[in-house]
């Protein structure tokens, strides 16, 4: 049933690649072949996204959905050899319905959009900054925490192909561990990043890189039945070869 699902969803994804006579097909490709990104914009304005969206890596689906006004409409999901990952959904650029997430094939954890409520995902304990009505970046444990919205896999699948070690710290032997400080609004979005433990610029710049292209969506927090403004952290571990 799992591999009618996922065939059935792959079909559907490709026959939604059929050309609009109002857009044009996009594709990028990196210059070692290893990724590629297809979509659909506007004739009429080719910043604006309008139509299917696919990227590949190693000649492989990871990532489908599709663009309605530059916005995210309809199902996206993640992949990794034909497994779904992930698989959120979309209206008119708004998050909507269940969020799902597996690893491998495994359920992993699920999310209510609506009733902004995580299911199956062991609960966090750990205390976050968050923004107080005062004004003031105050330290304290969430009712709902700043979760970030994806399956571990797809994580440490985006760190395989997109992780590019500097040349000046490969030559230097530098290595370790970069701290990226993500800042959250209250609807889960990242507005801000910077470094907040680090190891060397150069090893800095390209955690900064990563962290701000994967695309992170979080679950926002709660404190004192109100969503909140919080700080989340994210480490990038660089070790040599």
């Amino acid at each position: 049933m799992k591999t009618f699902s996922t065939a059935l969803c792959t079909f559907f994804a490709l026959q939604s690649l059929a050309q609009s006579p109002d857009t044009r097909q996009v594709t990028l490709d990196a210059g070692d072949q290893s990724s590629k990104e297809v979509y659909y914009v506007s004739k009429a304005d080719e910043r604006i996204r309008d139509g299917a969206y696919q990227e590949f890596f190693q000649g492989s689906l990871v990532r489908s959905g599709s663009y309605k006004g530059n916005k995210r409409d309809g199902i996206w999901e993640g992949q990794y050899q034909q497994r779904v990952l992930s698989r959120k959904k979309y209206k008119n650029g708004e998050r909507t319905g269940t969020w799902e997430f597996f690893h491998r094939e495994t359920p992993y954890f699920q999310y209510d959009v609506a009733n902004n409520v995580l299911y199956n995902l062991k609960e966090d304990t750990a205390s976050y900054y968050y923004f107080a009505t005062s004004g003031q970046w105050l330290k304290s444990r969430m009712e709902c925490t700043p979760v970030p919205l994806m399956s571990p896999l797809e994580w440490q699948l985006y760190l395989e192909r997109s992780l590019r070690y500097p040349p000046d710290a490969l030559a230097n032997k530098v290595q370790g561990q970069v701290d990226v400080e993500i800042t959250i609004d209250e609807s889960g979005n990242p507005i801000d990043y910077k470094v907040a433990a680090s190891t060397a610029k150069a090893l800095d710049e390209e955690a900064l890189r990563l962290v701000r292209s994967f695309g992170f969506e979080f679950l926002p927090a709660l404190k004192d039945g109100m969503k909140v403004r919080v700080k989340y952290t994210q480490p990038i571990i660089f070790r040599l070869p």
